[in-house]
C-alpha cells in the first residue's frame, strides 16, 4: 500500500471524533497532510 496524501486523508476521515458520529477531517481537527520520505509530518495536527 502507498503512503500518499490521499490514502491518509481517508484513513483519518474513518476515525471518529469522540462523543460524536462525525470524523475528526469533517471536524476541521487537519491543519494539512504532508507525507515525506520518513512517512510522517509533525506540523499535520492543528
Amino acid at each position: 500500500m502507498a503512503l500518499d496524501k490521499d490514502s491518509v486523508q481517508k484513513a483519518l476521515a474513518q476515525v471518529r471524533y469522540p462523543g460524536f458520529s462525525r470524523d475528526i477531517v469533517s471536524f476541521g481537527l487537519l491543519k494539512g497532510i504532508e507525507v515525506t520520505p520518513e512517512g510522517r509530518s509533525p506540523s499535520a495536527w492543528r
